[in-house]
């Protein structure tokens, strides 16, 4: 279940150039399978992509999408 609620980090600050929070600064930080991630935007590749907070990793859109969906198969296999 993906969960936008009481993100433990201090996410609204403190973002270097390149990176901003993505949609305007809209973006709120999502929770998937224990780790929080938000999307963001660099501004001088001019592309999306991910900020895990539990790794300090920035991850692109198709490793995300790899990410939820094997969290995905994971909880259907259970079902």
């Amino acid at each position: 279940m993906i969960n936008s609620i009481q993100c433990p980090y201090d996410w609204k600050s403190g973002w270097q150039h390149p990176y901003r929070i993505a949609c305007g600064g809209d973006e709120i930080p999502s929770e998937i399978s224990g780790r929080w991630y938000i999307y963001v935007y660099n501004v001088v590749e001019q592309s999306h992509c991910y900020y895990s907070f539990n790794e300090d990793l920035f991850i692109t859109e198709k490793e995300f999408d790899n990410r939820l969906n094997a969290r995905n198969y994971r909880l259907n296999s259970i079902n």
